[in-house]
This record gives C-alpha cells, structure tokens and sequence, in this order.
C-alpha cells in the first residue's frame, strides 16, 4: 500500500523544473517520503466503507493497521497512530497492540519465506534457524558461512568453546579444534588473538592443517556465537589458601572435602568456575612448565597426625617440635599477619649432613611432593620474588644461605619478615610500579649462622644443627620417616586447615596467654622483642592446636623449650 501511496505522491508532485532534472530528466524520489494527506485519504475510505457491525469496524481497523505496518520506521509509525486516533476516535492503546501483532505476523511470514529459500542450500541436518540467526554453520568438522556471493566454505576445522579465563591483562579462551580429517587438539588463545585475523590464523595453523580461508567479518561472526557459549571462570595463580574461603592445591579444592579438577582443569566453587591450570589436559606435555605448581598437590597417604609427629620427633629432636610450630602458623600466616603485620623466617643452620636440609624436605611434604629450594647465591633476585610468592599460607624452602650474600637479597630476605617482596614495573599495566607480597612461610637453611646482619637475623627463629654421625638405628628411623613423608601427608594438612575456625576465634587470646607465660620465664634477662615476638608467635599456635589436634607434645616441656632457644638466639646476636 505504501508503493500505491508513492505512485499518488508522484502524480500529484508538481512537475520540476528542467534544471532540476537529473539523469535524462528522470526524477529520484526518497522512498522513506510519505504523503501524510493520500495515506489520510485511504485511510477514511477505509473507515467510511465500513459497515456499522463491530465486526465490520474490527476489520476497517485491521486495515488501517496493515497500512500503517508498510511505514518505515517507528516514529513515523507514532505519528500517524496519533493522527488516526484523533480522527476517527480510535483508542491509540488498540492501535498500538494491533500493530504489535500485525509487525510480529509479517516478520514471521518474512522469515518462513526466507527459511524456505535458504533450506534447499544446506546439507540434512542444518538447522536454518540458527544458520540464518548466526550466519554459518558447521557440517563434517568444516565451517561454512553466508557471504555476498553465497554459502562459503570458512574453514577445515570446527572449534568447541571450552571457557573464558578473565584477567585484565592475560585474558584468554580455550576452545577444542577438529579438523575435516579429524585431528584434535585444544588451543589456548590469548584475547589478542582473536582481535586480528592474521594474528588468529597464525595460532591456529601452528597447530598443523588448520586452515582459516575468509576475512575478517566471518572471524567476527563466529566470535559473536563462541563468546555467547563460553563459559567464564577464574584463574588460580596463586595456590594455597584462597580469600574465598577455599585451599587450592594444583589437582582440586579443599574446603571440608577435597574435589579434584576435571581434564581441563577447571573446577566449581559455590557457582563460580575456577581454573588450576597445572594438571590440565591442555599443558600434559608440557613438562617444563608449572614445575612447582604440580608438586603443590593433594597426596594422602594413610599416616595419623599423631604417628608422623611422634616419628618426627624421635628423629629430629626439639628441633621437630618447633618446626610442626611453624607448620601450624604458616596454615594460617594470613591471620596472624593481618593482626600483627610480620611472619617470622625459620632458619636451619648447621653444617653439612647434619640433617637441616632432610628437615626442610619433610616440611616441604605437607604441601605435596617436596622439591629443593633455590640456592640463594646463584638464584636471581626476580626468580627469588617470584618463588616466595608462589603459594599463601604454605611453606617454601631456600637453601645454602652465607653472610657475604650481596646486600640487595640480604634486604629481600629481611622484606619477607613483613610480607615485602620484590618491587618492579608492570609494562602490561601502564608501567604501574607494584611489589609482589609474600604470604607463605619460608624456611631458610645453610651452614653460616646469620649474624652478619642482626637485623635480618632477628627476623628468624633460629635452630642449630650440630650432629654429623648417626647410628644404624638413627639410619633406619630416618629412612622409615621418609617414606611416611614420600607416601603422602597432605590428609594431615586438610586436618590442619579445618581448623581456621578454631584458629581464629581462639589464637590471639592464646597468644596474649603465652606472652605472659613466657615473658614470666625470661624475667630475668633482656630479650630483643623482635625475636621474642617471632617465638612467641610459634608457642601461641601451638597451645591454640594442641588439643584440637591431640599433638604429642607437652606444653610445659615446650614453653621451657621456647625459653631456652630464644636465649640462645638472643644470645647469639650478641646481646
């Protein structure tokens, strides 16, 4: 009817001026121009050859809709709606919902015409809804898309969306890829790789015969449907205790119970997707990647807490019991932190064969399978930020400390008494200076006392190690212990860690019992309250736990044990 009304519109046009004319005189009329007075005119013989019935009126102002259905747009649509209400006393909300279902009928018969025209094109099994909503479709592991000139093949392969890993600075999509020859892998793509075309097709052929053949605006298209059924989760980089109220370890989730991550490394946590990239499928043959991370794992093993620490103690004497301590704080460092602002190192000095490593690797087991500490003297200081900064509120190990260490990881070994790591710029984030954080305890062993800088040696809680020969009976219980340790400890962390409840409601009030305790004890002596406190922190954790965890240590024996020692070490940094 519009068409009709064009026509009206052009005979009724005055006829231009030759200057005006254009082209041989032939005049280019806007088709979006209407003429308000000729649809007026339709519109009252419409109205005026109605008949009186409700019915016959029903169907005048069908009419009246169905012209109104050709307009172009909505606003004028609006316009006339106004005018036609006005004119012939017709409620506009009528109008208005007639119109609704007039546009809805006409797009639906549009779209069946379009369906029908488009089904013979496409192999059985297609679904043309979908191919004409998106605009390619997937047959036999290729992709074909609608273009100007037709249906096109786009690529040999197909691609599976896996999930959406957010990060401001290193978001990336994993997909699962199948070529028409039926290889597969799964792919890794960085956000920046699918923001241009060249920089996707060197991704995806890398892989082998992946061959993308079109052009920007088919890659776009396939976005826009991959992005609308990807998943977004959360990667895990760091391991260990997670503010979320969960511990990750590089295989699956504690919290009450131990879930393990599926093939690709992802697992759910109150309806939200999580990553641990360490042990997914995608990394399997890449060994030289997450080196540490996959030592980081739930490994248990069927050693009761009470055996392992009675064993430990037999073995490595008074100095078991402070470690286990340690262990105790370091579970829940993040606590004690936030309240007191420092975490003391633990160091283990001696000379060679005396133990001190065997006793760091032991520590190093609760937290999966033990693997050696840097050492400090050949290790960079990046490097050095970058593994203290692994995990939160576990342990790592760093070994063959000596007193002519160069001043800068002198003072970067000081930084981690109060969570201070490594300052640098971060180009991915505008060249923004940040400074990683240390959340983990660390355990530093070597064969030099550290005094050259009492400052740092302060920070410690410091255990010698002096025996250098052992008797086969000493052997035998060191070998046993270890293969307790190689078998699997990680179940008495999990007990460990459900107790951060306790911990926190009960710690500081312990603490402020074991100050005074001890403090009672030391009456007589001047000790540097930094090394007083580092100590203190240790006896707090351990009267917190030792009845929740039925340790077979006393406390007495212990709190007389933590004088002893923090003498010594008082003594030793030369007052």
């Amino acid at each position: 009817m519009v068409n009709d009304l064009i026509t009206n519109i052009m005979n009724i046009t005055e006829k231009p001026h030759e200057s005006d004319a254009i082209d041989d005189h032939v005049l280019l009329l806007d088709p979006n121009i209407i003429d308000e007075d000729a649809l007026i005119i339709k519109a009252e013989q419409i109205m005026n050859n109605a008949g009186k019935s409700v019915s016959e009126n029903a169907k005048a102002i069908d009419q009246l809709v169905e012209l109104l259905t050709d307009l172009p747009d909505a606003g004028t649509r609006e316009l006339f709606i106004d005018e036609l209400s006005k004119k012939f006393n017709i409620r506009k909300k009528v109008l208005n919902e007639k119109l609704k279902t007039a546009i809805h009928e006409k797009q639906s018969a549009q779209h069946a015409l379009s369906v029908d025209a488009v089904s013979s094109d496409l192999p059985p099994g297609v679904d043309v809804k979908l191919f004409l909503k998106h605009g390619f479709y997937q047959h036999k592991n290729k992709l074909y898309f609608k273009t100007a000139k037709g249906i096109r093949q786009g690529a040999n392969f197909t691609l599976h969306p896996l999930f959406h890993v957010k990060s401001l600075t290193e978001a990336k999509r994993l997909f699962r890829i199948k070529n028409e020859y039926g290889a597969t892998e799964i792919i890794e793509l960085m956000q920046k790789d699918l923001t241009s075309l060249q920089a996707f097709k060197l991704r995806v052929e890398s892989l082998g015969n992946f061959l993308w053949v079109l052009g920007e605006a088919e890659l776009a298209r396939l976005k826009g449907w991959l992005y609308a059924n990807t998943d977004t989760c959360q990667e895990i980089k760091q391991l260990g205790y997670q503010k979320e109220g969960f511990w990750a370890w590089s295989n699956g989730i504690f919290n009450h119970e131990f879930k393990p991550v599926d093939e690709y490394g992802i697992i759910k946590y109150k309806n939200k997707s999580y990553y641990i990239p360490a042990y997914s499928s995608i990394y399997k043959h890449e060994t030289d990647l997450f080196v540490a991370e996959r030592k980081f794992l739930h490994n248990p093993g069927g050693t009761s807490q009470v055996e392992l620490t009675a064993e430990m103690k037999r073995v490595f004497g008074d100095n078991a019991i402070v470690s286990f301590s340690y262990l105790l704080a370091s579970c829940f460092r993040d606590i004690i932190v936030k309240r007191f602002g420092f975490f003391p190192l633990l160091n283990f000095f001696g000379p060679k064969a005396t133990g001190k490593t065997e006793l760091a690797a032991c520590m190093l087991h609760f937290f999966g399978h033990a693997h050696p500490g840097p050492n400090i003297n050949n290790t960079t200081k990046p490097a050095l930020a970058d593994h203290v900064a692994r995990f939160s509120n576990a342990l790592c190990h760093i070994d063959e400390y000596k007193n002519n260490l160069e001043y800068e990881k002198i003072e970067f070994l000081k930084g981690i008494w109060d969570g201070t790591g490594r300052t640098r710029m971060n180009m991915d984030k505008d060249k923004k200076m940040e400074t990683s954080s240390v959340q983990t305890g660390v355990i530093i062993t070597g064969q030099e006392m550290p005094t050259a800088d009492i400052a740092l040696f302060s920070r410690m809680v410091f255990l010698t190690f002096h025996r250098t020969e052992f008797t086969d009976e000493e052997k035998r219980r060191f070998g046993n212990l270890k293969e307790l340790f190689k078998k699997g400890v990680t179940h008495i962390t999990q007990e460990i860690l459900e107790c951060r409840d306790y911990f926190s409601e009960n710690f500081f009030n312990n603490y402020e019992l074991a100050t005074k305790e001890l403090n009672e004890k030391l009456a007589d002596h001047t000790v540097i309250d930094r090394i007083f406190r580092n100590w203190a922190v240790l006896l707090a954790s351990f009267l917190t736990l030792k009845d929740k965890l039925q340790i077979p240590y006393d406390y007495e024996q212990y709190l007389q044990l933590t004088c002893d020692l923090v003498l010594r070490q008082n003594r030793e940094s030369g007052r």
